[in-house]
């Protein structure tokens, strides 16, 4: 195996996907910036469904690799949760007090709205309020979602090898898959993404997996994958190409270099958090800039790419 399979993991091409999603949701932000400050009465609308496609392949790979490294690491409730409290908390209380400390010690006209300290709106942020306009950081919405999904997972971890090889396993995929299409609300699409990403990584590691394999319970667990394509046209696509992706890695593996889509990819989470703070700001000083000069527009994009640069 090669340093960059133990570094990024066994499958490369994922981290691809990952940072072909950053990039979206980049994309996606880049443009609503653009719209709310510098041309907010005629707003492009190029990438407007970039974000949320963004978004989506985020939850579905969370499916996926999570049941995946735990195939590779047992682990128990605790020692799980753990992990992923040091994983994404430092950086995440990181951006929140930095965007606290703009607030508290900036002027007032530096935000393109009012911004004053809230207590309640401070706790909803740590705990990840799905609702991102009574949160500081924006996008910390998404990651309320990840840890339901954390947490469901987590009881299963320590057990999670003997589980998924007894033949039951596909028929509990496919049931919260059809619960959630049966509840047919914003939040249950967004699991259903999850649970679509926990299908497919059953579908491309089952014959590795040496359980007790029942055909019967596999054939509904594609059937119901494939009934996506009337309730989630977006997660069966993505789970479609994920699988086929997957399928050629696992036929031709090959050692990749290190690269900057797989850098990217592997730096993603630090990335999504840190726009937070670099798309206003590099919007504000660019916009200074052009005002007096307009023939450095071009700048905005020049102080985003190399704010997001923290990212790394």
């Amino acid at each position: 195996m090669s340093l960059l399979q133990k570094s990024f993991g066994k499958f490369i091409y994922i981290h691809y996907v990952r940072a072909f999603a950053s990039l979206l949701v980049l994309f996606y932000h880049l443009e609503s910036g653009l719209s709310n400050y510098w041309v907010p009465s005629n707003p492009v609308r190029l990438f407007k469904d970039c974000g949320s496609l963004g978004v989506s392949i985020f939850f579905f790979l969370r499916g996926f690799l999570i049941p995946y490294t735990s195939l590779r690491r047992v682990r128990t409730f605790s020692q799980f949760l753990i992990l992923k409290i040091c994983r994404i908390y430092p950086t995440y209380l990181f951006v929140t007090f930095l965007v606290l400390g703009f607030i508290l010690f900036l002027p007032e006209n530096i935000f393109n709205s009012n911004q004053i300290f809230d207590f309640e709106k401070l706790i909803k942020t740590l705990l990840f309020f799905p609702n991102s306009n009574e949160i500081y950081v924006f996008v910390g919405w998404t990651l309320s979602f990840q840890w339901v999904f954390y947490i469901l997972f987590a009881f299963f971890s320590f057990r999670f090898k003997k589980i998924i090889k007894k033949p039951i396993f596909p028929l509990i995929i496919s049931s919260c898959l059809l619960i959630l299409y049966l509840m047919d609300t914003s939040y249950s699409n967004f699991f259903s993404f999850f649970v679509i990403g926990t299908g497919v990584f059953y579908l491309v590691t089952f014959r590795e997996i040496n359980g007790e394999l029942n055909k019967k319970y596999l054939y509904i667990l594609i059937t119901t994958l494939l009934t996506s394509i009337f309730f989630n046209l977006t997660g069966f696509l993505i789970g479609f190409i994920v699988f086929l992706i997957v399928y050629i890695e696992k036929r031709k593996p090959q050692d990749l270099e290190p690269n900057l889509l797989l850098t990217i990819g592997n730096a993603s989470y630090s990335i999504y958090l840190i726009q937070v703070i670099t798309y206003p700001a590099s919007l504000k000083v660019s916009l200074a800039i052009v005002k007096s000069q307009p023939f450095l527009m071009p700048s905005y994009l020049v102080f985003y790419l190399l704010s997001l640069s923290e990212g790394f």
